[in-house]
């Protein structure tokens, strides 16, 4: 991964994050993540699909939807900084795709 990308996957992911909100939830952080690649001729793209999530306060695995960037084959995570539990307690790090679709 180039410095230039990762000086944007890290301005990403040190944005605010909200569930619930298109703009600040995973996959609206990734498809901001690919637009501003694209901006600086890198080919980059965003896989969302379903995947497997361990909740990692209370050692559950749970099924949810999930989007990360991708750039050379390399995933990206934008949802929050590295290794940050999210507010439920998920390591996005950690998600595994079973079903995945790149757009």
């Amino acid at each position: 991964m180039t410095p230039d990308v990762e000086a944007i996957a890290n301005r990403i992911r040190h944005e605010h994050h909200t569930l619930f909100s298109f703009n600040r939830n995973c996959l609206g952080k990734s498809l901001k993540f690919r637009r501003e690649c694209r901006c600086i001729g890198v080919k980059a793209k965003v896989v969302f699909g379903l995947s497997t999530a361990k909740i990692e306060r209370i050692n559950l695995t749970v099924l949810t939807l999930h989007a990360w960037g991708e750039v050379d084959k390399e995933r990206i995570e934008v949802t929050l900084p590295r290794w940050t539990l999210g507010g439920v307690g998920i390591l996005y790090e950690n998600i595994k795709p079973i079903i995945a679709i790149w757009i």
